[in-house]
């Protein structure tokens, strides 16, 4: 991972056992080395394939984190398209909710990236500290969270790997940044770096469709976001299991706990939407990370309606005019009871009726203690069994269907209702095509032989140029449930987004293909796109820096600067294929 880089007091000198052989010898008092124009300061954090370091940009003056990668990683190829990967996908983010990357590049064959030194900890960091955190704060980092992935989304890029560790606090602001981006995947329907079935993430945060090896779409961080979101809540995980193998059964399985069971003081609309976010099917999230600011603000507004319904203050009218003192719930002092009488609708218990609902809520309260009591010692012994089913829960658990391509022949992609005829390299072209069902009854319909499927067919999306092979667009793949197909006779519009990022200028033909979820192809229809040359975000125009591949850095010229670069070509540019 980009690794926990705090920015903090210098830490003492690496010993000799620490030892970088890929760093140059330092040239100066309080370095332990070099790396091209990077002076080394000191070591502060480690991640699964390099060290980060505090370090300074000889060139700008700029203090930066440096990760390198480990040379003995660096030497494997699927290792090193990970680690260059991690940082284009980040430095294809501009957000202020994504930790910004200044430089990607190679020095003696060791692959690095720079990015801004940040100052605070990280949410597991926090979280070690045991305080409980606000309802409004929970809601808060969410917001930030959900901001930074809508970003990373909009540039086509799943992060994968949500959970506190990658999520940091600045110290002295209120602000969140989302960190490392090395599980992240552009969006396509395979990840060519994992081998396909595979899991990847961390085990506690996974989504459903991660647990099982599926193809991924945005709404798999929005589940990761629920988990996180449910920690900070009850303090615990909504899945616990002494192993890997079980904790994705469970995942895939077994339905959360709602967190006011953990936890009375979470508000109704928090919980809510908590479990929304942690649906076992995409389809019943958020349909995307904005959809869910929206509905984090529309739960904000009503966990703050509720808290102001909480304060309102009964007050006896019986001790107003004794002249009693009443208590300000506000301020928790006493103040003189006003000499005005206080008219109220409310109903204001007497002596006799205080000591009868005393009585029935310490009953009501033993009561509860006994079942909590009760309901926890149970749920432990559950959570401690080797085998992962109990005959308790197999009800609940959904019986596996096998979708045969022949059960999905009714259905057929029929015509590209809306395409985009020419698009700018770099900006999201959009289609909508038809899905027709074509079943003359029930027997035959699809919607009934497969109803309660969740991933019951989808859409994947090639591009073709001319003369060449077809490859994956990158487009997240459409899943389907039984009930988005048309009814029989009917037909429904799909939309798809591709990004074209990754595309040359030129004519390409998209090809979408309907698909079971095994990948077997039952019919297809072909659409148009035509890539532009983008003139104002190109490699070299219309950005504020300059990124170059080796050797270069980030570099501003002020007007009028004196600086003749030695006599040097201020910039020099090559195009290649």
């Amino acid at each position: 991972m980009i690794g926990n880089f705090l920015d903090q007091p210098p830490a003492p000198m690496t010993t000799s056992a620490e030892t970088f052989d890929y760093l140059d010898p330092p040239n100066g008092i309080g370095e332990i080395g070099r790396l091209g124009p990077y002076r080394i300061i000191d070591t502060i954090g480690k991640g699964g394939m390099g060290q980060v370091f505090r370090a300074e940009d000889t060139r700008l003056q700029r203090a930066v984190a440096l990760k390198v990668m480990n040379k003995r990683f660096a030497s494997t190829p699927n290792s090193r398209l990970r680690f260059i990967r991690e940082a284009r996908s980040m430095a294809a983010i501009e957000h202020d909710h994504v930790v910004t990357v200044y430089e990607v590049g190679e020095v003696k064959g060791v692959p690095f990236l720079a990015m801004e030194l940040l100052r605070g900890q990280t949410l597991e960091q926090f979280n070690r500290l045991g305080v409980r955190i606000r309802i409004d704060r929970i809601l808060d980092i969410a917001e930030q969270v959900t901001k930074g992935l809508a970003a990373a989304h909009q540039c086509g890029i799943i992060h994968r790997d949500i959970k506190p560790a990658n999520i940091w606090l600045e110290e002295g602001t209120e602000r969140v940044k989302i960190l490392d981006f090395g599980l992240a995947l552009a969006a396509c329907p395979t990840d060519s770096l994992v081998a396909r079935g595979s899991v990847m993430g961390t085990p506690g945060y996974l989504s459903p469709e991660q647990a099982q090896g599926d193809p991924l779409d945005d709404r798999s961080d929005l589940y990761s976001l629920g988990v996180v979101m449910y920690e900070l809540s009850c303090g615990r995980l909504p899945f616990c299991a002494p192993t890997i193998h079980e904790q994705l059964i469970q995942i895939i399985a077994h339905h959360p706990v709602r967190p006011e069971s953990h936890n009375r003081e979470v508000p109704k609309p928090l919980a809510d939407l908590i479990m929304k976010l942690l649906s076992k099917h995409p389809h019943d999230r958020p349909a995307s990370a904005r959809v869910l600011v929206e509905q984090i603000h529309a739960a904000e507004g009503e966990v703050n309606d509720e808290m102001s319904r909480a304060l309102k203050i009964v007050v006896n009218p019986s001790e107003v005019h004794a002249g009693s003192s009443t208590i300000d719930s506000a301020r928790g002092k006493r103040r003189p009871a006003s000499s005005t009488p206080l008219t109220s609708t409310s109903w204001v218990p007497n002596g006799s009726t205080r000591r009868s609902a005393w009585i029935a809520l310490a009953t009501l309260g033993t009561l509860f203690i006994a079942v909590a009591l009760w309901t926890s010692t149970k749920g432990s012994k559950i959570a401690n069994r080797t085998v992962p089913y109990s005959n308790e829960s197999e009800a609940a658990i959904p019986t596996p269907t096998v979708v045969m391509a022949s059960t999905l022949d009714p259905l057929r992609l029929t015509e590209v209702v809306v395409g985009s005829d020419a698009v700018t390299a770099g900006d999201a072209a959009r289609f909508r095509i038809r899905l027709l069902n074509m079943a003359s009854d029930a027997a035959s319909d699809p919607r009934e032989q497969l109803r309660g499927v969740h991933h019951a067919a989808q859409v994947q999306t090639f591009v073709q140029r001319q003369h060449e092979s077809r490859r994956p667009a990158d487009a997240f793949p459409k899943k389907l449930r039984f009930d988005e197909f048309p009814p029989p006779g009917q037909s429904s519009v799909l939309d798809v987004a591709i990004g074209t990022g990754s595309l040359t200028a030129g004519a390409y033909d998209v090809i979408f293909e309907l698909q079971s979820p095994s990948r077997t192809k039952i019919n297809q229809v072909i659409g148009e796109l035509k890539v532009l040359e983008n003139l104002t975000s190109g490699d070299l125009l219309g950005f504020r820096r300059i990124r170059t591949s080796e050797g270069g850095a980030d570099t501003f010229v002020k007007r009028g600067s004196a600086d003749d670069f030695g006599g040097l070509t201020y910039l020099a540019a090559r195009s290649h294929a």
